[in-house]
C-alpha cells in the first residue's frame, strides 16, 4: 500500500474552540539517583478534551514522547509563554476524528 502524505491544514496550528481543547497537566515523580538519594522530576501529560476522570472503563493509547538532550519536559508542549503548536494540532486531529483520543506523556530524565 502506498503511503499518502498531505499538508497540515493551517487552522490546526491555532487553538480549537474551548470545548474541544485538551488539557496539559504538570506532575512530579520521584526517582532514585546515583548517590542513593532521590530526585524530583517533572512530566507533562496531554489529556484529550473527552477525557473523563470518573470514567473507569474507557481505555486510551499512551504515547511517551521524549525530548532531546539538553532540553526538558516543556520542549514538546511548551511551558509558560512557550509554543503550544503541537497541542493545538493534537486538539484538532482528535476533534476532527483524524486520530482516536489518546494521552501523551512528556517526562524529563
Amino acid at each position: 500500500m502506498e503511503k499518502q502524505f498531505r499538508a497540515l491544514p493551517d487552522e490546526y496550528r491555532v487553538e480549537v474552540e474551548n470545548e474541544k481543547q485538551g488539557t496539559i497537566e504538570r506532575l512530579q515523580y520521584i526517582v532514585p539517583n546515583l548517590d542513593n538519594g532521590k530526585d524530583a522530576k517533572q512530566l507533562n501529560v496531554y489529556l484529550p478534551y473527552c477525557y473523563d476522570t470518573t470514567d473507569k472503563d474507557t481505555k486510551y493509547n499512551v504515547l511517551y514522547l521524549m525530548h532531546g538532550g539538553g532540553e526538558d519536559e516543556n520542549l514538546i508542549f511548551g511551558g509558560p509563554g512557550l509554543n503550544r503548536e503541537l497541542k493545538n494540532i493534537l486538539d484538532y486531529m482528535i476533534a476532527n476524528g483524524d486520530f482516536a483520543p489518546f494521552i501523551v506523556v512528556t517526562p524529563s530524565f
